[in-house]
């Protein structure tokens, strides 16, 4: 994260603020994030392939719900059009561009995430 304290993967005040200003909670948060996405993008391609569309709405609200509490800007906007255009019963190639855009952002914070876990938390002020 180059010293600063958010990128558009993990933005720390952001964490902080929604862990109700508790940054080690905010760090938890994170680190079960960053644990469980890689399931939660795998049932989600799991449910696109069955063409199962309670499925893939489960999965987009369990994820949705786990980004907002972390301060992941991108990921959870990526959640929401995706689930948007779920709940609005678009198809499969409909909304294959916006499945794209979740998997870039859920694996570009797989990669920054964990370096922002080793950030001292605790000298951030919340947003």
């Amino acid at each position: 994260m180059n010293g600063t304290t958010h990128s558009p993967h993990v933005d720390i005040p952001l964490a902080i603020a929604r862990a109700g200003g508790r940054p080690d909670l905010a760090r938890d948060l994170l680190r079960m994030l960053l644990d469980e996405l890689p399931g939660h993008l795998a049932a989600l391609d799991r449910a696109l392939d069955r063409g199962d569309a309670a499925a893939l709405r489960e999965t987009l609200h369990r994820l949705g719900g786990a980004a907002a509490y972390c301060g992941v800007p991108r990921l959870e906007e990526a959640v929401r059009l995706l689930h948007e255009a779920a709940r609005e019963g678009r198809s499969a190639t409909d909304i294959r561009g916006l499945v794209d855009n979740l998997h870039a952002a859920g694996h570009g914070l797989l990669a920054a995430g964990p370096a922002s876990l080793h950030h001292d938390w605790t000298a951030v002020p919340p947003a």
